[in-house]
């Protein structure tokens, strides 16, 4: 047997007590890589290709979802009315600016919502609550 070649390897290995003779032999396969090409410079139109295509990729998944949800799934009616939901209007927010914490806190106390908190989070309450007092 050979003893040694690329793609494996083989012992013999011999008991003169016994007069037994094993062979081991061991197989593999060899992988050689050839590296190529340049690490530190960058393309910048194979850049923007590429990020061209995954916005682009993305788009069209967001829209066949979207598609498939409104059209196709057993709960569209749901998902439909999700996507068309009304905010808040936020045009009464610099008149809301304009009133002071103790004030804010009575307006918020008069509609039963939640008193506690800082200006900022009475006025989003105010807001949510579709505030329209002038």
């Amino acid at each position: 047997a050979m003893q040694h070649n690329a793609y494996g390897q083989h012992q013999v290995v011999s008991d003169p007590h016994k007069q037994t003779r094993t062979v081991i032999a061991m197989h593999g396969i060899l992988i050689q890589a050839g590296l190529g090409g340049s690490i530190s410079s960058s393309d910048r139109n194979r850049v923007l290709q590429q990020l061209s295509a995954f916005f682009s990729l993305c788009v069209t998944i967001s829209l066949a979802v979207n598609c498939f949800a409104t059209h196709c799934m057993p709960y569209r009616h749901y998902y439909r009315s999700a996507l068309v939901k009304q905010t808040a209007d936020f045009s009464v927010v610099e008149h809301l600016e304009q009133n002071s914490f103790h004030q804010l806190r009575e307006l918020c106390q008069r509609r039963n919502l939640n008193v506690a908190g800082s200006r900022r989070e009475l006025i989003s309450r105010l807001v949510a609550d579709d505030y329209h007092e002038f």
